[in-house]
């Protein structure tokens, strides 16, 4: 991966999970790269927070 130059790999953006720990090693490998949470772990997040605030059936 570092055979690429550091001009080329300021030119990249990374779809990720919501995993902390990817964008460390992302923004080591790549300093200016791009981080964009991929929109299905948005709305994963996002249904888990409702139901968990939705009330229960009685």
């Amino acid at each position: 991966m570092l055979s690429i130059s550091l001009k080329d790999r300021k030119k990249v953006s990374f779809p990720i999970d919501m995993n902390a720990g990817y964008v460390t090693i992302i923004k080591a490998l790549f300093p200016d790269a791009g981080v964009i949470i991929a929109r299905f772990y948005l709305v994963q997040l996002i249904s888990r927070a409702i139901n968990k605030t939705r009330p229960k059936a009685v």
